[in-house]
């Protein structure tokens, strides 16, 4: 009896399910269901993250492990470094600071006072590390000095792992003038710089912060086109109000003088967008590039409305040549003969005689033949 009546109660949570759907009496309750399901992904995605951070490996470094080695201090990757003796016990504060930079940082333990084979020092004494400070943290990126962290942020593993992932997160670097472009961009071995035309929109920020995050070894940097204008605009696509444009930059070997490096470039002329302007970095990470025959000067870029004031100025003095021109053409056709041919005379000149009221007077006539005659006789 008990097993038939456990199965007349399941038909009929089955039906009731059924009925509950065909109603659509879930409408009336859709809030509590995506309650629910809001509440179960959040638990889901916080076991998923707790199950990663427990996966961080912690590196036991030695300084005669050369791969180790150059992965922490050549590679550019980055890194937060316990100095610690093989036999000591790690301090709290550390390794529960390690799981949080799962996808961050690599995290590894490495004795500083021993001596390094190249240079003979060890690693307190080659990049100034104070091991009074205890524990004695150091993280290290981008081709970078190792930079030590300090009492101030090694009181909880969370202040600790903060630190750490806000002195090895890369960013984009702004650029104001030629003097921080050449320090800042164009002396790194590579570089690729945004010209920002206006603020970069939401979705844009998220996926330079992917790609600056993933390309360690290529510096970002970026300046604001709508103030400064660079000397290599000619190389670019036209400026215009909003639309980004980006310059990739590259030392290579000077093929005249081999031991001198010269500044390469390229310009990108695709849509501004994740997948090609990733494409056009990685295509470009060893290819060739055209050298620049000078070197990068900033200029101020006027403003919309110094240019139209300069727009407007030179369409009135243009109008104004053009009227003057228009109006001399006027005067020319507009004048007659009089200008040329005078049709009074002069007072000083004296007044024109009338010859109308002069009477005519009686003239002698002499007739040749008579006088011929009379002087024969």
């Amino acid at each position: 009896m008990a097993r038939g009546s456990g199965g007349g109660g399941k038909a009929s949570n089955g039906k009731e399910l059924k009925m509950f759907l065909k109603n659509g009496w879930w409408k009336e309750h859709w809030y509590l269901i995506f309650a629910v399901l809001g509440i179960s992904i959040g638990v889901f995605g916080t076991i998923i993250i707790e199950a990663l951070r427990a996966k961080q490996e912690i590196f036991s470094i030695d300084v005669t492990d050369q791969v180790l080695m150059t992965r922490v201090f050549r590679s550019g990757e980055p890194w937060m470094v316990l100095c610690s003796k093989p036999d000591d016990i790690l301090p709290e504060v550390f390794t529960k600071a390690a799981p949080r930079l799962v996808g961050e940082a690599y995290v590894g333990v490495i004795d500083c006072t021993q001596k390094m084979p190249k240079t003979g020092k060890s690693i307190l004494a080659r990049y100034g590390i104070k091991s009074v400070i205890q524990p004695t943290i150091f993280t290290i990126a981008d081709h970078q000095k190792p930079k030590q962290i300090f009492l101030d942020d090694l009181q909880s593993a969370r202040d600790l792992a903060h630190k750490a992932m806000s002195q090895t997160r890369r960013a984009l670097v702004q650029v104001l003038n030629a003097a921080e472009l050449e320090a800042k961009c164009l002396n790194k071995a590579k570089c690729v710089l945004f010209l920002r035309s206006g603020k970069f929109k939401q979705y844009e920020r998220r996926w330079i912060d992917r790609m600056v995050r993933k390309q360690r070894a290529v510096q970002f940097a970026w300046i604001d086109s709508t103030v400064s204008k660079l000397s290599i605009e000619y190389m670019l696509p036209e400026y215009a109000l909003g639309e980004h444009r980006v310059v990739f930059f590259k030392k290579q070997r000077d093929p005249e003088k081999k031991k001198r490096s010269i500044v390469t470039a390229k310009a990108y002329r695709n849509i501004f967008d994740d997948v090609p302007v990733r494409q056009f970095v990685d295509d470009n990470l060893e290819a060739t590039l055209k050298p620049l025959s000078k070197s990068i000067k900033v200029s101020r870029r006027k403003s919309i409305l110094e240019t139209a004031r300069e727009e407007a100025r030179k369409a009135n003095d243009e109008s104004y040549v053009e009227k003057r021109r228009r109006e001399r053409k006027e005067e020319e056709a507009n004048a007659d003969d009089a200008h040329f041919f005078p049709q009074a005379a002069d007072e000083e000149q004296g007044e024109v005689a009338d010859i109308s009221n002069i009477e005519e007077e009686d003239e002698e006539v002499i007739d040749l033949d008579a006088a011929a005659h009379s002087d024969e006789l």
